[in-house]
């Protein structure tokens, strides 16, 4: 009995013990459960608090660069910057300009560009008309003159834009802008001799005023080399050819105006070579099509004329009668 006694209250002590050991893990557990709970708490606050933080400050920065914009009074104006500069927008500070003028010439030359330039030009009209009164506003009038001679020409009225340019032009020969609008519109009525002065002048301009002329400002360099091209000027010519695919190895016009040029001095193939090259890239350019017909009758390949003039036809360009004559030449020269 009493061996039995003793092994009952041995088992007993134990699972005492066993039930003191899992109570103070409990306890333990609880003590520590709050803690945690408020570190995590404590964690995802600082989170908050710093992306409110970082929000609040992105929210003041652009409040304060909008503000520069929309209210006159925010910033002092810009200093004049010469129209020989080459700044990197478009949408630069205009010179002498006061603010709510400014901002009316600014969305016409939006208006002007995205092919609303007949509701542009009141407008443009309007600033000038307001710039011109006392005390007179010279930068600002030349500045706003040049974007109503750009939108009249967008707006499909070139003999306009061009008298405008001109009568700006006699009183102030040597402005850029002013020639370089002025070269453009003398280059589409084939007057190359006077073209090839304006642009030259013209191309003195701004990178800004280049590009509301053109959108790429060596499409009027390969005017400038083509207007050389066409007066005999040939070493102009290829110079002004070789800066422009010195920038843009594949600038279209200009690989063209090459191809010319070597067919001007007689070194048919490296005119043929060229022509090819533009004619895969473009089938449905007339102008390559014909080059190509005439430099393969010359160097006794009428086959390739026959096959390129056919391949710009297919795209369904119109029959040019220039290009019609050299296919009936190439036919006969099949024999």
């Amino acid at each position: 009995m009493t061996r039995r006694s003793n092994l009952k209250k041995q088992g007993q002590r134990r699972r005492r013990e066993e039930d003191r050991t899992v109570a103070a893990a409990k306890w333990q557990r609880e003590a520590e459960a709050p803690e945690a709970a408020r570190s995590s708490r404590g964690l995802r606050t600082y989170g908050v608090m710093l992306v409110g933080l970082l929000l609040a400050g992105g929210f003041l920065v652009a409040v304060h660069f909008f503000s520069q914009d929309a209210d006159p009074d925010a910033a002092a104006p810009l200093p004049v910057r010469s129209r020989r500069s080459a700044p990197t927008s478009s949408s630069r500070s205009i010179p002498e300009m006061p603010r709510d003028i400014d901002l009316k010439v600014r969305s016409a030359l939006v208006l002007s560009a995205s092919g609303r330039a007949s509701e542009a030009v009141p407008i443009l009209e309007q600033c000038l008309e307001q710039l011109r009164r006392d005390p007179p506003r010279q930068s600002a009038v030349a500045y706003v003159h040049f974007a109503v001679c750009v939108a009249l020409r967008n707006a499909g009225r070139p003999d306009e834009a061009l008298g405008r340019a001109l009568a700006y032009l006699r009183d102030h020969p040597e402005d850029p802008p002013h020639n370089l609008i002025a070269g453009t519109l003398l280059y589409d009525r084939f007057r190359y001799n006077d073209a090839a002065l304006r642009l030259a002048t013209g191309l003195t301009a701004c990178d800004a005023d280049v590009r509301r002329v053109a959108t790429n400002p060596n499409d009027i360099h390969c005017q400038l080399a083509d207007c050389y091209r066409l007066l005999g000027r040939a070493d102009e010519a290829r110079k002004t050819v070789d800066r422009i695919l010195a920038k843009e190895p594949d600038h279209y016009p200009a690989r063209r105006t090459l191809g010319l040029l070597a067919f001007s001095r007689l070194d048919y193939s490296q005119a043929m070579e060229l022509f090819e090259s533009l004619h895969r890239q473009n089938p449905a350019d007339p102008m390559v099509a014909y080059n190509v017909a005439r430099t393969g009758i010359e160097i006794g390949q009428p086959e390739q004329a026959v096959k390129a003039i056919r391949a710009h036809w297919r795209t369904g360009a119109k029959r040019e009668e220039s290009v019609c004559l050299w296919y009936a030449k190439a036919l006969a020269a099949q024999g």
